[in-house]
């Protein structure tokens, strides 16, 4: 067993009070809540600045940076870099003679998240207490350099992840750039103006709705109201947190019962359906693989599944409902509501151009098995999240040595 003193976060780490000014900063140097991930998968970049100039807690590399708004979503990020964020993000430090790195991956456990929710203010939009947050207990080596190599360890896991998910980032935008060479700039086509889509599109190709090659449009049901509750394990559900930039997250996945999947017959998934997030993170689509089968989802995702003859559109459609410009449009729908949800009727009645088959063989020969590739990745990423997460409270508590 290793040596292991108990200390409070206060003890070791320190809350960042410095500023910095917005207009020192980039979208990449600023932090907000909603810009870092859910499920400690790091952060993306911000969308905006503060528009006016403006002073924001200044972080350093190696600060540890926790959304505090519902906590429960587990936003963390490790900075590699210099910047500002936002007051609703809290930006930890940890003091001399202990690893930066280590008291980091104190705070990425599920058991500290757990503790933040129970001290939580508010219900609409619960806050960590961040007197509640500094008394948080942790397990830290005596010797320094037993830290670091604790720390080490799992960091290895964690640049094999993002080397992944890395590699899915540059898959996805080269399949976003066949689509738009193939179908918005039409390069191998002559063109004509199109009013429904406010585009060219090539000659003699019609225009459809989503609905006509679909045999099913639904949208799923939260279990609990159907009295049962979310498992341990047991068959994927899907949640609105699940899908992001196009992609399904396996990491996020929720687990429901066999009897509960069962019960929820109208959402049971199938491999190709294409899911769109319906409610909260409107217009976010997916395309489902057949590796997180047995799955279901729930009243804030709608599923568009295409008949048996019209399966070679999948990849297509998802790309027509994932354009930068239908993603407005659809986000647009409803926009003055004070609940900004789409219907099933949205989704069915989105017009898209449809190609000649020789286009889409083309394209879906290029795009197929980049969606292949990004699964074997994503399935990667799984096993060695799953790695990662069963070593980190061994390692923590002493149980092993490295």
């Amino acid at each position: 067993m290793v040596e292991m003193k108990k200390y409070k976060l206060y003890e070791v780490s320190d809350y960042v009070t410095s500023k910095v000014s917005t207009s020192q900063l980039s979208l990449q140097d600023y932090v907000t809540t909603d810009c870092l991930l859910q499920n400690k998968c790091g952060r993306e970049c911000a969308e905006n600045l503060p528009p006016k100039s403006a002073k924001v807690t200044a972080y350093k590399p190696g600060d540890i940076l926790i959304s505090n708004i519902r906590p429960y979503l587990k936003k963390i990020w490790y900075a590699n870099s210099e910047g500002g964020n936002s007051a609703d993000v809290l930006t930890i430090r940890a003091k001399e003679n202990f690893e930066k790195l280590y008291i980091y991956y104190m705070l990425f456990q599920d058991s500290f998240f757990d503790y933040v929710s129970k001290g939580v203010k508010g219900s609409k939009m619960p806050r960590g207490d961040k007197n509640h947050i500094m008394n948080f207990e942790i397990l830290v080596p005596e010797n320094l350099q037993v830290q670091k190599k604790i720390a080490s360890t799992l960091s290895d896991f964690d640049k094999r992840i993002e080397n992944l998910r890395a590699q899915n980032r540059v898959l996805e935008q080269t399949a976003k750039t066949i689509y738009d060479y193939t179908f918005l700039q039409c390069a191998a086509h002559q063109t004509t103006y199109n009013k429904t889509l406010n585009r060219n599109i090539p000659a003699g190709w019609e225009v459809k709705s989503v609905g006509d090659f679909a045999e099913l449009i639904t949208k799923g049901t939260t279990p609990t109201t159907l009295g049962f509750n979310f498992e341990e394990n047991g068959v994927n559900f899907v949640k609105v947190e699940c899908i992001e930039n196009g992609r399904l997250i396996t990491e996020n996945l929720a687990h429901i019962s066999k009897e509960a999947h069962e019960k929820l017959k109208r959402s049971n998934l199938h491999e190709n359906d294409i899911l769109v997030t319906i409610a909260g993170r409107l217009a976010s689509p997916c395309v489902v693989p057949k590796s997180v089968l047995p799955a279901n989802t729930n009243q804030a995702v709608g599923i568009i599944r295409l008949t048996k003859e019209n399966q070679k559109y999948v990849q297509y459609v998802f790309y027509c409902i994932f354009d930068p410009a239908m993603q407005n449009k659809l986000k647009g729908i409803n926009a003055q509501s004070i609940q900004k949800n789409l219907t099933l009727p949205n989704l069915g009645n989105i017009p898209i151009a449809v190609p000649d088959d020789k286009t889409l063989e083309e394209f879906n020969s290029q795009v197929i098995p980049i969606f292949r590739k990004q699964l074997v990745n994503s399935q990667q990423i799984e096993t060695l999240t799953t790695q990662r997460n069963t070593l980190l409270p061994l390692l923590m508590t002493g149980q092993i040595k490295v």
